[in-house]
């Protein structure tokens, strides 16, 4: 019984430390429908790196954290709220939603902010989506804290893979 409780705890790290760094487009986070896994994530921007330092025609010295989802009818709002303002410094978190690629060149299609829910509805169904939580791009560099998104309504994911063992 010991053994299987370290087997779990030791499994449940490696989760967790594989979550940290699977922060940007090439490996993105999941987030999902409200009543989901994913459906309220949270994240430490001071930990992230500044992997998009633009946003299409803007550009970013911001670290940010990478979600995704696949568009099956999505009818969401996406709520933002920044973590202790002391972390902030006076600044504002954002949140973005780009269509595929994710990269520097392309631009996003919505935006949030705290107290402006980001809505995500009117996506072509099939087609993978990138929601960008990061500091307002025009804010000072190294702007950073902590933050939870809270998705409303529906966010539809999709089966990456699968395996039995």
């Amino acid at each position: 019984m010991k053994n299987a409780l370290l087997s779990l705890a030791g499994a449940c790290a490696l989760a967790v430390s594989f979550q940290v760094a699977a922060q940007d487009c090439a490996a993105p986070l999941q987030i999902t429908s409200e009543g989901g896994p994913a459906d309220v994530v949270n994240g430490d921007l001071c930990t992230a790196t500044n992997s998009l330092p633009t946003y299409g025609g803007t550009a970013s010295p911001q670290n940010e954290i990478v979600y995704s989802f696949t568009a099956q009818g999505a009818n969401a709002t996406i709520t933002l709220a920044q973590g202790a303002e002391g972390t902030w410094s006076g600044q504002s978190a954002g949140i973005f939603l780009m269509p595929s690629p994710c990269s520097s060149s392309t631009d996003p299609i919505q935006l949030g902010f705290p107290g402006s829910p980001m809505p995500v509805s009117g996506l072509t169904d099939g087609q993978q989506y990138f929601v960008i939580v990061t500091a307002d791009p025009g804010a000072p560099a190294a702007t950073c804290g902590t933050f939870t998104a809270t998705v409303t309504g529906t966010l539809p994911v999709t089966l990456q893979s699968f395996t039995v063992g």
